[in-house]
């Protein structure tokens, strides 16, 4: 049952805050070219993040006839976070 835990959480918190947003009128008062602007820096980069990460993945596995996937690598964007290539997406989603 403890399992589960994280992925309820997820789920209600995700719930509360669609519902507040669904019962609270508000307007944004910027304009729909500056959105769309900004909106597209963070889809460029969180794309840039996917592609600096791709790189690393590449450089660990270049030159393998079956790539070692049992490998951790400590480099790059690796550094930061274990999942990059994630990060990354889900910021270029949110430029979205």
């Amino acid at each position: 049952m403890r399992e589960y835990w994280p992925s309820t959480l997820n789920f209600i918190s995700a719930l509360v805050v669609f519902l507040i947003s669904f019962f609270i009128e508000t307007k944004i008062s910027i304009s729909k070219e500056i959105l769309i602007k900004f909106g597209a820096i963070i889809v460029v980069f969180g794309m840039l993040i996917v592609f600096w990460a791709t790189i690393y993945i590449k450089k660990a596995i270049l030159g393998e006839i079956e790539p070692k996937l049992n490998i951790l690598i400590k480099n790059g964007p690796y550094r930061f976070i274990r999942h990059p290539v994630y990060l990354g997406m889900t910021i270029a989603l949110l430029g979205v």
